[in-house]
């Protein structure tokens, strides 16, 4: 027995050798880490000139490997107490586990589950320290990642042995309190003295347990998930998608009650009716939401409270929640019935459930980030995009449906006539009377009726979440619609055109219609603080979508008033011709008369003009018309022969009379006449400064400079005064 006894306590005294050896040993590594990070520093300080060439690199070398080499001593080190540690935890789990099947040992339960969970907690803080250090070496080559792999994943499965503990504990204690209340409306009694007190009833043993384990499992969370936990401040990804496991502890019962009051087989399911599901999951929400606060100070006692919110992680829980029964049961009925008129129904009200729910988090005060956000990863519309079968069928509805409301404006029998828009500040007047080239908008009914059905459309992209969803949406569905409209106008000024009343009373309207409208949508589509982009999610993809089809519709406007130009320009030529039968005539009274009837006859072209082009439209088409009679006037003149003083004389009249008919429109009327001007000053000189620049030609000399040419081309002056009689 002395034997025995004396053996024993030998063995107690090596173990406690043994126990005081590990601690000098690791107290010397951390000395030794120590000294080779302060020798660094101190190294750092002095400059290398001061050393050998050949020693400085090698000293430095040498540091840097000690570094490394103690880096992997802590980890190989780390990974031994760790391994220690995760078998002396599953211990701890597995008497944790017993004891919360005893209903009489719930005091032992709690203090065998904070043991489970401090252990776990030590195991993780393992974990992450061991991952720091394989992250520093894998800098300098040394991979240790599969050293010591199946330790660390012992460490993570022990911890969510721990969790799921944890939870069986609290969804007993949510038990005891009835937990949920009343979900459904009718079962819910309006007088609030009569309201659901379930952990009233309980008792205040059960709730204060409820709350002890409600502390752990946030602890247990936070050791877990160190790094989203650690980056609070900088609202990183991680942090963003982070939802407290004691929220989804509360809605796991109410998503429960969902999943089987929505079952397939319910009568409550029924793919015609989504608004069934949706103002269920809200109302749900609501009445369990105002009990939530009552387990803030289970956040608080971890200092956490300004990033996380009770209501707010529980209804984050039950949207996704919802979102299972949603994708899993609802929207796979929904698409076996193959009619698209459920499908557009299902969005409708998914919109109004996401605009709902958008309002309740701002009741909840969570923050200004929160109250203009109504699309997130979990969303009822995002949700379609889960199935590229789903996603192509409710895009095709869409499409159909958009093109068929602007097809349905094009039948209006007052879609032509404009809506008076000016600075961008429109009157609900449909009008007739007015000038268009008054206002700076002007049109018509069919496009702000289309513009209400953009905005409609556009404004589906904030319950969009993913960028690339919201571009295919854009792509798919608002282009559509600017494609139908397009369509209707090119057929409409086709058809105008192949009649030949493009610019008569008949076609003007039309095509005044058209170009207004384009140029309407124009500004919309580059008006951030427009109608339009305010209610647009936008996105660099999405501004490159926007550029371009904005490019489409101004090349189409451009293209359209270019030959609104060109078509009264060959009105005018045929008047030209005359004028210029009649100036070669030297005529003085038949030429004076014409070149009057020519500036009457494009003064009332650019007032009928005037009547149906907006400001825009309108100058560049008065611009356009006052370039290309500047242009035929030239020609004329350059088609005359012998032209005498008396020529001369008569052109300069007749272009005084014929810059008049543009005087109403710019207070400088002559500025687009700068190349007849300078003909007819041409023709106008002495006889002895044509001879001398005739000769001056003929001897190379710089003729421009000498006749101070700036709007025609010296072989044309040449030619000009070569027939000055």
């Amino acid at each position: 027995m002395e034997n025995g006894h004396v053996s024993m306590e030998h063995g107690a005294k090596i173990e406690d050798l043994r126990q005081h050896v590990s601690r000098l040993s690791k107290s010397f590594l951390e000395l030794r880490y120590q000294l080779s990070h302060e020798s660094a520093k101190l190294l750092a300080c002095f400059p290398e000139k001061e050393w050998p060439m050949d020693q400085a690199g090698r000293v430095f070398d040498m540091v840097e490997d000690i570094k490394i080499n103690n880096a992997c001593q802590y980890y190989l080190q780390y990974l031994a107490e760790l391994q220690g540690l995760v078998k002396s935890t599953e211990k701890l789990v597995r008497l944790a586990q017993r004891s919360s099947k005893k209903e009489d040992a719930r005091s032992l339960h709690i203090e065998n589950i904070t043991n489970a969970v401090d252990a776990s907690k030590k195991c993780m803080s393992y974990v992450f320290g061991m991952d720091e250090l394989a992250s520093k070496v894998a800098e300098n080559g040394i991979d240790l990642k599969d050293t010591g792999h199946t330790v660390r994943q012992g460490a993570k499965a022990v911890a969510t042995q721990t969790r799921h503990i944890l939870s069986l504990s609290i969804q007993r204690c949510l038990r005891e309190s009835s937990w949920p209340p009343p979900l459904l409306p009718s079962q819910e009694n309006a007088d609030r003295g009569d309201e659901w007190k379930g952990f009233e009833v309980a008792g205040d043993a059960v709730f204060g347990e409820l709350q002890q384990l409600l502390v752990l499992m946030t602890s247990l969370q936070i050791a877990i998930k160190y790094y989203a936990f650690s980056n609070l401040d900088q609202k990183t990804s991680d942090v963003r998608g982070t939802t407290l496991w004691i929220a989804e502890e509360f809605a796991d019962p109410v998503n429960a009650w969902l999943m089987a009051h929505f079952a397939p087989k319910m009568a409550t399911c029924r793919p015609e009716k989504p608004e069934w599901l949706f103002s269920a999951a809200l109302h749900a929400t609501k009445v369990c939401i105002g009990y939530m606060d009552l387990f803030d100070p289970c956040i608080e006692a971890h200092g956490i409270h300004m990033y996380f919110h009770m209501a707010r992680e529980f209804a984050k829980s039950t949207i996704c929640g919802l979102r299972k029964v949603v994708r899993g049961i609802f929207l796979p009925l929904l698409f076996d019935q193959n009619d698209g008129s459920y499908i557009l129904h299902y969005v409708d009200e998914a919109v109004k459930f996401e605009s709902n729910f958008l309002a309740l988090r701002v009741d909840m005060l969570l923050g200004e980030e929160d109250s203009d956000n109504a699309s997130h990863a979990d969303s009822m519309i995002e949700v379609l995009f889960d199935n590229e079968e789903w996603a192509s069928a409710w895009i095709n509805a869409e499409q159909e449906e958009a093109e068929q409301r602007i097809r349905g404006l094009t039948n209006d029998p007052l879609g032509w006539k404009p809506k008076v828009y000016s600075d961008g500040l429109g009157t609900d007047d449909v009008s007739t009377e007015h000038v268009a080239s008054l206002h700076e908008f002007y049109p018509p009914v069919i496009v702000t009726n289309s513009v209400e059905i953009l905005v409609d459309l556009m404004s589906r992209t904030k319950y969009i979440h993913s960028p690339e969803h919201k571009l295919v949406w854009c792509r798919y569905v608002v282009k559509a619609a600017l494609d139908t409209l397009s369509h209707h106008f090119k057929s409409e000024i086709t058809r105008c055109e192949q009649f030949e009343h493009l610019i008569d009373e008949i076609g003007l309207p039309i095509i005044g219609g058209c170009l207004n409208g384009l140029h309407y949508l124009e500004h919309l589509l580059r008006e951030p603080s427009g109608v339009l982009l305010e209610t647009l999610a936008l996105s660099p993809d999405i501004d490159r979508f926007l550029e371009k089809e904005t490019n489409t519709l101004a090349i189409l406007r451009r293209k359209w008033t270019n030959k609104l130009v060109t078509l009264a320009m060959k009105f005018i030529f045929t008047r030209f011709v005359q004028f210029q039968l009649s100036l070669a005539d030297e005529d003085d009274g038949d030429s004076s008369v014409r070149i009057i009837e020519l500036r009457n006859q494009i003064s009332a072209l650019l007032n009928e003009l005037s009547k149906h082009l907006d400001q825009v439209i309108f100058r560049e088409a008065w611009k356009g018309i006052a370039m290309t009679t500047n242009d035929s006037f030239v020609e004329d003149i350059q088609a005359l022969q012998g032209i005498s003083a008396h020529h001369v004389t008569k052109l300069s009249e007749h272009l005084e009379i014929l810059t008049s008919a543009f005087s109403s429109f710019t207070r400088r009327p002559e500025s687009y006449f700068k190349q007849s001007a300078e003909c007819i000053r041409l023709l106008s000189l002495d006889r002895q400064m044509i001879e001398r620049a005739l000769q001056m030609d003929s001897a190379g000399d710089d003729i421009q400079t000498f006749l101070h040419l700036q709007h025609i081309a010296v072989s044309d002056a040449i030619k000009l005064l070569s027939k000055r009689a």
